[in-house]
């Protein structure tokens, strides 16, 4: 059974978070421009579309070359920079989440030895 309420309010804690909000707000000062919101939508929705498909890793990652190559100048703009930075600290602090809840589950500490 999936404990639902529990994982709803896990995500209400990591929306909660600064580095969260620190990210969605660069993403909003992004979407309000509509040069910078369409090619976004394009860069998210190309490289979503490589990554759904079952391509070997060496044609993903020439794909992946090729859209960074393609949308350079976007990726340079101050905008996308900062919320990238913003982006990987959400990240970062995710993954320390997922680390704890795993130190938390491990089975070792938790089965008695008789």
């Amino acid at each position: 059974m999936l404990p639902r309420k529990e994982l709803q309010d896990l995500a209400n804690a990591l929306k909660a978070t600064k580095e969260f909000n620190d990210m969605m707000t660069q993403r909003s000062l992004i979407m309000r421009s509509p040069k910078l919101s369409r090619a976004m939508m394009n860069f998210e929705r190309e490289n979503a579309r490589m990554m759904r498909h079952d391509f070997p890793e060496d044609q993903v990652a020439l794909h992946l070359k090729n859209l960074i190559s393609e949308n350079k100048a976007f990726l340079e703009t101050i905008e996308v920079k900062t919320y990238m930075k913003a982006m990987q600290e959400y990240h970062q602090m995710v993954t320390r989440c997922v680390d704890y809840l795993n130190e938390l589950l491990d089975l070792n500490q938790t089965i008695k030895h008789y």
